[in-house]
């Protein structure tokens, strides 16, 4: 018993015995719900035909070992008598490691959600499914730059002035790729629109052909001289078809 009682860095050893012993227990438990979880989920989701049980399935499968590890070895901190700076640094990784993990959630969900619809699209408007990819983009650039001001607000940094100088430099960059940013939106509100679909014989002034794809930043049209005609989305969306 006196061995138990043998102080390291300010913790009996039977302390550290406790805290290692509670965060393994923690990982375990952990790791056990989300095994239950995803298998109790995924047996509804082959009874049922929402999509929502598979989308979930894949959400929580997106939870990194590695933050399960964090989550677990602050689980076992709590029970250690450990300096203010080190509680401090501890709080700060545990912090940035869950809103890591969110993103990946949130990348998880974005991925699932979208791939169920341009599978959908695929098969009745290709043109559409690819349109999807942008809107994919800009929800991750939205995911992970919610995820970055968290962070940093949770770490104590003021972002009001990061936010402010984003903000000119994001207008300064809009202003000089304003072409390939109005292409992307026009392919979305052709995407919702459908002014025209792939298939559909279109007139452009002096310009016919039937459409082929429509992508991102550009139409793909086939003129009935068999040549290749290709379209900024812009020109379409601001021209009379």
């Amino acid at each position: 018993m006196d061995v138990l009682q043998t102080v390291y860095f300010d913790n009996t050893l039977l302390q550290w015995i406790i805290g290692i012993g509670l965060a393994i227990a923690s990982y375990l438990v952990i790791q056990a719900v989300k095994w239950l979880v995803v298998r109790r989920l995924a047996a509804v989701a082959e009874r049922t035909a929402s999509q929502i049980d598979d989308v979930l399935v894949e959400v929580i499968k997106r939870t990194n070992w590695f933050v399960i590890v964090i989550i677990s070895l602050y689980f076992g901190s709590l029970f250690l008598e450990l300096p203010d700076n080190v509680v401090h640094i501890i709080r700060i990784i545990v912090t940035v490691v869950f809103f890591l993990q969110v993103a990946l959630w949130g990348n998880s969900l974005t991925d699932s959600l979208l791939s169920r619809v341009q599978k959908a699209k695929r098969e009745k408007d290709p043109g559409s499914a690819s349109a999807l990819t942008a809107i994919s983009f800009f929800a991750r650039v939205v995911i992970w730059s919610v995820v970055a001001f968290l962070i940093l607000d949770n770490l104590g940094i003021d972002i009001t002035a990061l936010v402010a100088g984003l903000g000119i430099g994001g207008i300064a960059i809009a202003l000089a790729i304003q072409g390939v940013l109005g292409d992307v939106f026009c392919s979305v509100a052709i995407l919702i629109d459908k002014p025209f679909e792939v298939g559909d014989f279109i007139i452009v002034g002096d310009m016919l052909g039937t459409v082929e794809k429509i992508g991102i930043n550009t139409t793909h049209v086939r003129s009935l001289s068999v040549e290749q005609l290709i379209f900024s989305n812009a020109y379409l969306v601001s021209r009379l078809i």
